[in-house]
């Protein structure tokens, strides 16, 4: 077939009178871009040296990168608090003044 025979019976008129819908699940993608500004050149040549490194692609790699991230959070094994400066340096003087064990 070559192209005006393909252009052709592309402009005829199909009849679905006996088609059936077949309805699946499709699994769902979801994209994120990630834009690496000038300062984070060597973040980003990290990221493809490492990604060669594990025989995969920078999309992979950030994927397991974010994997083990939620993991680690959902682990909840180094919690994030916020303590003012001053009690971290009074907490900090009370163990410093703790006699050796």
């Amino acid at each position: 077939m070559n192209r005006d025979d393909a252009l052709r019976l592309s402009q005829e008129p199909i009849d679905l009178t006996g088609a059936t819908v077949e309805r699946e699940a499709r699994p769902v993608r979801m994209t994120y871009s990630v834009r690496m500004r000038k300062q984070d050149e060597a973040l980003a040549l990290w990221l493809e040296e490492e990604a060669d490194r594990r025989d995969l692609t920078p999309s992979d790699l950030l994927r397991e990168l974010a994997d083990e991230a939620r993991l680690r959070a959902a682990q909840d094994e180094d919690k994030v608090i916020t303590v003012r400066v001053g009690e971290l340096h009074r907490m900090i003087d009370r163990i410093a003044e703790r006699p050796a064990a």
